[in-house]
């Protein structure tokens, strides 16, 4: 009996001390990779979605992404990150961003802003998440970054760059006159098909792990009842 608990209790402290140790590592990437930016900024009126699926279910802690402004340092207040879940809409014919969103969060604007090393206007975000957000594993999942620049002296727009990838859908714009518009169709004709962003998450621990936790403590519990 005491074997049998003691291998319980094991398991399942090995199984969430994992857990731990691969605490906030990357699990999604579409680095920036030269090219150009689309306007994300809400004294533009535009925002782009691009999607992500992630191989397990995991606790979104931070993003990681590229932007910038033409010809100044930007000057961004915060911005907006919103996660939505895919819909297929049937009067587009493909996967768009749900209409509200799972997660809205606000994060500091130039918290985290490096210029990236041989360019003049595009500049590296790393940026934590308020809290934690679960995402399921399998599942489609929209990202949105705004940039708020309302106190930008120089009033020029904030722009998400593209990344060199080509992951699931084809990332989409929103705006006067568009709406979930892919990037690769006309006027834009984008030959991109992402948005440069990357993602941080924590694992969540296996229910077995779990399972095994919880019946070690009961048996350890009932042991010193019985004593």
């Amino acid at each position: 009996m005491r074997k049998r608990l003691a291998i319980c209790l094991l398991l399942g402290m090995l199984c969430i001390n994992s857990s731990i140790v691969n605490a906030s590592s990357l699990v999604w990437t579409q680095p920036w990779a030269g090219y150009s930016k689309f306007a994300a900024s809400s004294s533009f009126g535009n925002w782009e979605a691009d999607d992500f699926m992630l191989g397990s279910t995991s606790n979104l802690t931070s993003l990681a992404f590229w932007g910038g402004r033409r010809d100044t340092v930007p000057v961004v207040d915060s911005f907006r990150i919103r996660i939505f879940e895919s819909f297929f809409d049937s009067s587009l014919g493909y996967e768009r961003p749900a209409d509200s969103p799972l997660y809205d969060d606000t994060v500091l604007g130039n918290g985290g802003q490096t210029l990236v090393i041989g360019e003049s206007e595009v500049y590296y975000y790393m940026v934590n998440l308020p809290q934690n957000r679960l995402v399921n594993a399998n599942s489609h999942y929209w990202i949105s970054i705004l940039a708020n620049s309302a106190n930008d002296p120089n009033d020029k727009w904030w722009g998400w760059n593209l990344s060199g990838t080509y992951n699931l859908d084809v990332a989409q714009v929103n705006g006067t006159g568009f709406s979930y518009y892919p990037i690769d169709q006309s006027p834009f004709s984008s030959t991109n098909y992402d948005f440069a962003f990357e993602l941080f998450a924590e694992p969540v621990p296996e229910p077995i792990s779990l399972l095994a936790l919880t019946a070690g403590l009961l048996a350890l519990a009932r042991r010193k009842r019985r004593s």
